[in-house]
Parts: C-alpha cells; sequence; structure tokens
C-alpha cells in the first residue's frame, strides 16, 4: 500500500507518469503513477524526485537570474539543490525557480527558498538546502496541466 498521496484523475483523463503537479503557480510534485482512474503522487522532498531549477534573486523588476542546477528531494520535508558552482553567488533567501521550457507554463514556477547554503573549504560546488513552497500537508487541491487539442482546429483539417 502506497502511502504517498493521490489524486482522483487518471489515465483516463489524460494524466500521465512525470507529468507536474502545481499548487497555484508552486510545483509540489509530480504524477509517480497513473492508474485508469487515480494517480499517486510525489512531492518535491521525496528522495526520488529529480527536477531542472534555477536560483533567482531580487524583487520585482529587479531579478538576478543565477545559475542551473539539479533539484532532489531529500526526504524530512526538504530538497538539495545540486550542481550550483562555487564561483556563483548564493544567499539564503534565494529562491528556487523550474528551469527549462515548458510549453504549458506561461513562464518558470516557484520551488521553494534557500534555507542554507554552503560552500565548504576547496568544494567545486555548494551544498543548498531548499524549503518547498508548499507543504503536502497544506494541499487541499492540485492542478494538473495537460494539452488538449480543441474539437474545432481538428475540423478544420
Amino acid at each position: 500500500n502506497d502511502p504517498r498521496p493521490m489524486v482522483d484523475q487518471g489515465a483516463e483523463t489524460g494524466v500521465m507518469e512525470g507529468q507536474s503537479v502545481f499548487a497555484g503557480r508552486c510545483i509540489v510534485g509530480r504524477i509517480a503513477r497513473a492508474g485508469r482512474w487515480v494517480s499517486t503522487l510525489q512531492g518535491i522532498a521525496d528522495p526520488e524526485f529529480r527536477g531542472l531549477a534555477r536560483l533567482v534573486r531580487g524583487e520585482g523588476e529587479d531579478l538576478t537570474y543565477g545559475s542551473e542546477g539539479l533539484l532532489e528531494g531529500a526526504g524530512e520535508g526538504v530538497c538539495r539543490l545540486m550542481h550550483v558552482p562555487a564561483t556563483e553567488a548564493v544567499s539564503e533567501g534565494d529562491r528556487v525557480y523550474s528551469a527549462g521550457h515548458d510549453a504549458l507554463t506561461a513562464g518558470p514556477m516557484f520551488y521553494g527558498t534557500v534555507i542554507r547554503a554552503e560552500l565548504p573549504a576547496a568544494a567545486s560546488h555548494w551544498e543548498i538546502v531548499v524549503r518547498p513552497a508548499v507543504e503536502w500537508k497544506q494541499v487541499r487541491s492540485v492542478q494538473i496541466l495537460r494539452k488538449r487539442i480543441a474539437s474545432e482546429r481538428l475540423l478544420g483539417q
């Protein structure tokens, strides 16, 4: 019996494994397993979660986009941002957004905030701990974005 949260949507409604799961503009996880009518969710703090991410500093119009890295679930309600070079400026409070292009969203989606950033002596990469923007226990509903071709477009072919 899988203890992970479930959503009452599955393959019958177009849900597929690997699809991102959102709470507003925050990524809270992905579809781990899509059954026929019900799907199992994997949160971003799950030790098996991986996603491309980017550091962002500043406010409003004064944003600075930092290095990309790999966001990994670390368990215990936190994530690690891996592969950020030691030459990059990183501070507690920096925000972490999705990186890469996603045709389903209008732009980067929020993962969480850096709560610890350490650069060990002679290390080539930072050790960064990220607190997810949304905890599973706070989530009451989620969104799963999927492509759908409008039937009127099919008629024009």
